[in-house]
């Protein structure tokens, strides 16, 4: 039988799996926009926080 006190455990859990995505996808549109714009890589990634390569496999 699950406790309710695993089940919060497992709900904070989910929630913080759930803001670290969104926030990572927040950073792909960014730097999305900011390609789209004419920036360049370098400059993305200084922004951005995600890595030059990431930033070419968008």
């Amino acid at each position: 039988m699950v406790t309710q006190e695993e089940i919060d455990c497992r709900l904070a859990s989910a929630e913080l799996r759930g803001e670290a995505r969104g926030a990572a996808d927040a950073k792909r549109e960014m730097a999305k926009a900011m390609l789209a714009d004419g920036d360049s890589i370098e400059k993305v990634a200084r922004i951005s926080g995600l890595s030059e390569d990431e930033i070419k496999a968008l």
